[in-house]
């Protein structure tokens, strides 16, 4: 696991403007072993909760080792770089995400340099948690599920969409039977889509079921289908727009022909993100995302 950088901090990103007092006292919060709970620990990255300066926020710590690492660090090219970037343009989208407050690099006690993204931390569960032990009302659940269809179509219709769209990266900040907001967390896998297929055929919308399935958290039947409904409407608006003011009343065959051409386009949803699933092979993740932390 990645030691968080204790000597020769610089800010790439961000920082207040008395940069020193802001280094000086996160180096200290970082060595201070009570400052830090630990979110996430692998080989690849290091996750801490921390409030060195007052709010909490979210420390995320990558290593800078290995000769493909070293050349995209040269071209600020590293996840950490590439979260930054990907969170701000889904903000200019209007998409939720976690304020990013600095980047950093420096030397872990080790002598390896690291790489040190501060973002602020938002409280609350992700969806991964509420799959795994629902807690929501039902009507709050189909809230959230038409609030995903809608994340998903806002990205695409932008041309983008984030490869790591899933349900531990995603945090449920609100939900109620007439609304839900969800906050992306993880912006690092942001890629472009192609617009104009009816379908979104290359958006990859089985990523926001293969990892609950992978943890034995399915969603149940009634919220993929509340989902795929929901999205249909959204890219589909001529099926679903109602006749304009003073408008004659629809044909009713012009009105069966549109409720059919829906039901086929959630069908034909439907059955790419089955057909996905089952090409996939084994969904087990290779960190548990459920556990608090991995070693």
């Amino acid at each position: 696991m990645p030691a968080l950088p204790t000597s020769s901090l610089r800010a790439l990103r961000g920082l207040p403007d008395d940069r020193a007092l802001w280094l000086n006292t996160l180096s200290r919060a970082i060595t201070h072993p009570l400052a830090l709970t630990p979110l996430k620990l692998t080989d690849r990255v290091a996750v801490y909760a921390a409030n060195p300066l007052g709010p909490p926020v979210i420390l995320k710590c990558w290593p800078i080792s290995g000769v493909r690492t070293r050349a995209y660090a040269a071209v600020r090219s590293t996840r950490a770089s590439r979260q930054w970037r990907g969170s701000r343009r889904l903000a200019c989208l209007g998409i939720p995400t976690p304020t990013m407050l600095a980047l950093l690099r420096g030397k872990a006690p080790t002598g390896q340099s690291v790489e040190l993204l501060i973002m602020e931390h938002i409280p609350g569960q992700t969806l991964l948690q509420h799959l795994a032990t629902p807690t929501l009302p039902t009507r709050a659940q189909h809230r959230v599920a038409e609030a995903l269809a809608l994340q998903c179509f806002q990205m695409a219709a932008a041309g983008v969409f984030n490869r790591d769209h899933k349900p531990s990266n995603l945090i449920v900040r609100s939900a109620t039977p007439d609304s839900a907001d969800l906050v992306v967390l993880d912006a690092v896998a942001i890629r472009p889509v192609a617009w104009g297929d009816l379908t979104f055929s290359r958006v990859p919308l089985e990523r926001l079921i293969l990892e609950a399935i992978g943890v034995n958290a399915t969603p149940r039947r009634a919220l993929i289908a509340r989902f795929v409904r929901r999205w249909v409407d959204l890219i589909h608006p001529a099926l679903t727009a109602p006749p304009l003011d003073n408008s004659p009343t629809p044909d009713p065959r012009t009105a069966a022909d549109a409720r059919r051409a829906r039901h086929l386009q959630r069908l034909r949803v439907w059955r790419t993100i089955h057909q996905r699933i089952l090409d996939h092979g084994d969904p087990t993740p290779t960190d548990n995302p459920l556990s608090a932390i991995v070693d």
